[in-house]
């Protein structure tokens, strides 16, 4: 979501950016961007920017509001100034689907919890809060369990590249939209691990929330893309590889 300005410091400006906040958290996460206009339909129309005068202030307002009015704080917000020519920036803040939800507002002594959708806030039901309770105690039990499926998977005879007999590391990566709800996870050469030895151009970017590894889209032979990705930020990449 977009707004042309910081969140104002009155009562609705305060309520409206905390609900916009642990909604994001709550649900699968989201971007803030401060300093572009919308149209009628909430599209971004226009990139306007805000002035730096008073910025730092207005950064500890937040932060502060943060601090004290979300119980429990939420972990990762992060926020990354864009200058523009003009010499104005816009503010891209990034809220994480979070590890601890559900998070409420305790703004006005209010008690609020609530979710995205269809670009809206809204409040989160009986049910909706026992189920976001309930996958937070067990968030790293099923963590856990897809890493042991994920490692027991590429020992196998029919994955592009298995574990070798020395030191390794194995990273699991998944997006916490997946295990939001009850489901189970299939591991297989479609969700395999980044080979160690790709055929083609591997190349590395840095992005909001770290270290973004992509191959080629347009190479003929070797590696292929999950999902056909046109803008290059890619998922792994498989392929009929060598087996070590």
């Amino acid at each position: 979501m977009s707004r042309k300005a910081l969140p104002a410091g009155d009562h609705k400006g305060v309520r409206d950016f905390l609900a916009d906040v642990t909604a994001f958290a709550n649900t699968d996460g989201g971007d803030i961007i401060i300093g572009v206009r919308d149209d009628k339909n909430g599209v971004a129309a226009e990139v306007v920017g805000i002035g730096r005068i008073g910025l730092d202030h207005e950064l500890r307002r937040i932060d502060d509001q943060l601090r004290t009015l979300v119980d429990p704080r939420v972990p990762q917000f992060a926020l990354r100034e864009l200058t523009r020519p003009d010499g104005t920036v816009v503010l891209v803040m990034r809220v994480c689907a979070s590890l601890v939800a559900p998070h409420r507002v305790t703004y006005d002594k209010s008690s609020r919890f609530l979710r995205r959708a269809n670009r809206s806030n809204f409040d989160m039901s009986t049910t909706e809060l026992r189920q976001a309770f309930a996958a937070s105690q067990d968030f790293p039990n099923r963590v856990r369990d897809l890493h042991r499926k994920a490692v027991e998977a590429i020992t196998g005879k029919d994955m592009p590249r298995r574990i070798v007999d020395r030191p390794t590391l194995i990273l699991t990566i998944a997006p916490l939209s997946v295990l939001r709800e009850a489901r189970d996870i299939s591991v297989s050469r479609d969700y395999a691990v980044l080979p160690l030895e790709p055929m083609g151009g591997i190349h590395y970017m840095v992005g909001l929330d770290g270290l973004i590894v992509h191959v080629d889209v347009d190479q003929e032979q070797g590696a292929r893309l999950v999902g056909q990705s046109r803008d290059r930020l890619c998922r792994p990449c498989l392929g009929d590889w060598p087996r070590g």
